[in-house]
């Protein structure tokens, strides 16, 4: 993780819980957006890893073809799984499915 990776992260920590700490009122009234500003950062930080593993991907000699799979790791947390099969390069998409690419490890 990059200094300014660091830097912006510990920024939206930081506002985050000054937000948070400050709310008032009915716990049902806000939990979903709560729960949306919590996890939205969780799921940036994955799809900015996708990202650039796709790039590593596409970086590497096409006369080698691209890879198969992709895994992406939020070590302790999370392994997703990524498939291109024709080895072109071509998009990444979730496997097996978008409802199951996602293998979290507290399960």
């Amino acid at each position: 993780m990059t200094t300014s990776t660091s830097t912006s992260t510990a920024a939206a920590t930081t506002a985050f819980i000054t937000r948070w700490q400050a709310a008032s009122g009915s716990e049902r009234a806000n939990y979903q957006l709560f729960v949306t500003e919590l996890c939205k950062g969780f799921d940036d930080a994955l799809l900015r890893a996708r990202a650039q593993a796709e790039s590593y991907a596409r970086a590497l000699p096409a006369t080698e073809g691209r890879p198969p799979f992709l895994v992406v790791v939020d070590v302790g947390h999370v392994i997703e799984l990524y498939a291109e099969f024709s080895r072109s390069g071509a998009t990444y998409t979730p496997f097996p499915d978008p409802r199951s690419h996602r293998i979290r490890l507290a399960d």
